[in-house]
């Protein structure tokens, strides 16, 4: 059997717009944060049940996951690659291909490490004339067999709306990664009828907090 862990998130306070600092935003939202009990998932489906099974982070090592949990939906948040090599990008690509017979649909986004699907991070890093080429056949690789979303939108065939944003937080000047301030503009395309945000970070209060710094998500 499988632990499933979820939370459910319940605001009732109005958080003033000034407020980006995250430490800031938990002193007051922190209090009616409910977090539920985990339970058990079997390989049996029950009716009328979409099963989704989330990895990320992989770092080039996806071809130690042989086995998954069974399920209907994968997602994958982000990070294939260890510095946004084009080869793990094209072998994971692949992976995803040999999942199929697993896995009804496939989404993935990319993470900060995944530097060659961000165009401009990538082109403004990598000098050469074959840059471009590179980020094409990435693309193209890592589109070949899942839905890969990138501040857009999906719809499966059971009917969840998903939605798939790359971008984090500043943070050590890596790919996908913006201003607090301007952030949120990106969270703003996000529609309201989502049912699944696939985000590369985490959300607040969520595993994200960082001893130096404290929550960042």
């Amino acid at each position: 059997a499988w632990t499933i862990y979820t939370a459910a998130m319940m605001v009732d306070n109005v958080i003033p717009t000034a407020i980006i600092e995250p430490n800031d935003v938990w002193q007051v939202i922190q209090g009616q944060q409910v977090f539920q009990q985990p339970f058990q998932s079997t390989n049996t489906k029950p009716p009328d049940c979409t099963r989704i099974v989330c990895i990320s982070d992989t770092h080039g090592r996806h071809q130690n996951f042989s086995v998954l949990p069974p399920g209907d939906i994968l997602i994958h948040a982000g990070d294939f690659t260890q510095r946004g090599e084009l080869s793990i990008i094209q072998d994971i690509g692949d992976y995803f291909g040999k999942l199929a017979e697993s896995f009804s649909e496939i989404i993935a986004i990319a993470g900060n490490h995944d530097k060659i699907l961000h165009r401009e991070y990538y082109l403004s890093k990598v000098k050469g004339s074959t840059a471009e080429a590179e980020v094409e056949e990435a693309l193209q690789a890592i589109c070949k067999n899942c839905v890969y979303l990138h501040d857009s939108g999906h719809k499966t065939s059971s009917g969840l709306h998903v939605y798939g944003s790359p971008w984090t937080p500043e943070y050590c000047g890596w790919a996908f990664m913006l201003n607090r301030n301007i952030i949120g503009e990106k969270w703003k395309k996000i529609p309201s009828a989502t049912d699944i945000v696939i985000t590369h970070g985490p959300p607040l209060g969520r595993g994200d907090y960082v001893a130096t710094t404290g929550n960042v998500g």
